[in-house]
C-alpha cells in the first residue's frame, strides 16, 4: 500500500486516559508509528477530555444511545465520515463502540474490522450476547489481551483461533523508573519505614472485591500489626467499604486515597501490590505492580498467572480470604520483597511499549495485506 494506512479507533466514551482500556487504547494512539499509519480516535459521545485535551485526530460522532430517535441518522453520520475519509481498518472498543462501529464500517464497506477484548465479559446478561452474536458476522478480527481470555472466545463464542491475536498490554517502564523519595508520602498517609505497606490500585466496585481484601487485610493484621494498607480509586462502594473496615476494627489501618493521578509515585512508596478481583483479563494494574518493582499479592484469574507466580509474589484462589491474608503474611521480610520486587521489574521487560507497539504494527499489516 502506496499510501499510510488508515486505521479509526472507535470506542464510545473517555472521560480521562487513565483507566484500563482508555489508556492502553491512549498508549496505542501515542506510540503508533505515524510514518506507516493514519490514525484518528471516533468518540460516540465527547467528554471534556475529547474536546479540549486530546491533542490528536478526532471525530466526535455525537451517536446518542438506540433508544434516541436520532440513533440512526447519527449512526449513518458515522458511516459516511468512515467512507469518504477512505478508512482502512475500524479498530473498535468497549460494547457501544463495538456494536456501533461495527455497524457504521460494515455499512462504510470497511474491510478490515476489528473487535476488542479486554475482559471476560463478568457483566453480559443474556441481552449483551445477543448483542455479541449479532455483530460477530460482521467483525473480521479480534484483538485480546490475555490467553486466557482467547480461550474463552473459542470456546464460548465459537470464535475461530485464526483470527484472534493476542497482544499483551504494554507499559512505559520509563514512567516507574523514578528515584523519588517515598518517605513524604508514607509521612502523608500516618506510616513509617518500619510499617508494611500494601496497596490495592482499582475502581472501587464489586467485580473488584474490596470487601475480600478488607477481610483478608484484618486477618492478617491479627498476626502482624505492622501492616498497612492503601487503597487507590474511588467509586459507589467507598462508603461500604469504610464502615466494612470499620466493623473489622482495622480502619485506623486503611487509607481510602480516592482517584488518584500520580501512580507511579504512589507505588514507589508501597512495599507490596494487591489486587483480588473477581474477574480480569490481563490486569493493568499488575503490570504497573511489575513496572514498579512491586512483590505482588493478586487473585488467580485472567491472565495473572503469566505475570505472578512464587518467584515474584503470591497468586492467590480468586475469593480464598484466607489465603490472601496468607500471601500477605509471607511478604513480610523486607529481604523477601526485595528478592521478589526485582523479579517483578524483570518481568516487566517483556511488557515494554515499544514490543507492544511492534506487535500491533505487525498485526494491522497482515490485516491489510
Amino acid at each position: 500500500m502506496s499510501r499510510r494506512i488508515r486505521i479509526a479507533f472507535v470506542i464510545d466514551y473517555i472521560e480521562s486516559p487513565t483507566a484500563g482500556t482508555e489508556k492502553q487504547l491512549n498508549t496505542i494512539l501515542d506510540n503508533l508509528d505515524t510514518e506507516v499509519f493514519h490514525p484518528c480516535l471516533c468518540i460516540l459521545r465527547e467528554s471534556e477530555w475529547s474536546r479540549s485535551q486530546y491533542k490528536g485526530e478526532i471525530h466526535h460522532a455525537d451517536v446518542p444511545s438506540v433508544s434516541s430517535l436520532s440513533f440512526v441518522p447519527r449512526l449513518l453520520g458515522l458511516a459516511r465520515y468512515l467512507r469518504e475519509n477512505r478508512f482502512d481498518i475500524v479498530h473498535t472498543f468497549h460494547r457501544d463502540g463495538d456494536l456501533f462501529g461495527t455497524i457504521a464500517a460494515r455499512i462504510a464497506g470497511i474491510p478490515v474490522v476489528i473487535g476488542s477484548r479486554r475482559d471476560q465479559g463478568y457483566w453480559l446478561n443474556w441481552k449483551e450476547r445477543g448483542l455479541r452474536r449479532l455483530i460477530r458476522r460482521f467483525q473480521t478480527h479480534y484483538i485480546t489481551n490475555a490467553h486466557s481470555t482467547r480461550k474463552q472466545m473459542m470456546a464460548q463464542e465459537n470464535i475461530p483461533a485464526s483470527i484472534i491475536e493476542v497482544i499483551p498490554n504494554g507499559i512505559d517502564l520509563s514512567l516507574f523508573s523514578s528515584s523519588t523519595s517515598r518517605e513524604p508520602l508514607r509521612a502523608e498517609w500516618g506510616m513509617d519505614d518500619k510499617d508494611v505497606v500494601i496497596g490495592c490500585v482499582a475502581t472501587l466496585r464489586p467485580v473488584k472485591d474490596h470487601d475480600g481484601v478488607l477481610k483478608g487485610f484484618a486477618q492478617a493484621c491479627s498476626k502482624n500489626a505492622r501492616l498497612r494498607l492503601v487503597l487507590v480509586g474511588d467509586g459507589r462502594c467507598r462508603d461500604d467499604l469504610e464502615r466494612l473496615a470499620s466493623e473489622l476494627g482495622v480502619r485506623s489501618k486503611v487509607t481510602f486515597l480516592g482517584k488518584r493521578r500520580d501512580i507511579p509515585a504512589i507505588l514507589s512508596a508501597l512495599d507490596v501490590g494487591l489486587l483480588f478481583s473477581k474477574s480480569e483479563s490481563m490486569s493493568n494494574t499488575i503490570l504497573e505492580y511489575l513496572a514498579a518493582g512491586l512483590p505482588v499479592v493478586c487473585s488467580d484469574v485472567g491472565d495473572a498467572s503469566e505475570m505472578v507466580n512464587g518467584e515474584n509474589g503470591a497468586l492467590v484462589p480468586q475469593g480464598d480470604i484466607p489465603a490472601l491474608a496468607e500471601g500477605m503474611l509471607s511478604l513480610g521480610d523486607a529481604d523477601v520483597r526485595t528478592r521478589m520486587g526485582a523479579e517483578s521489574r524483570s518481568r516487566s521487560r517483556q511488557y515494554e511499549i515499544g514490543l507492544c507497539m511492534e506487535r500491533f504494527r505487525s498485526f494491522y499489516m497482515r490485516c491489510v495485506s
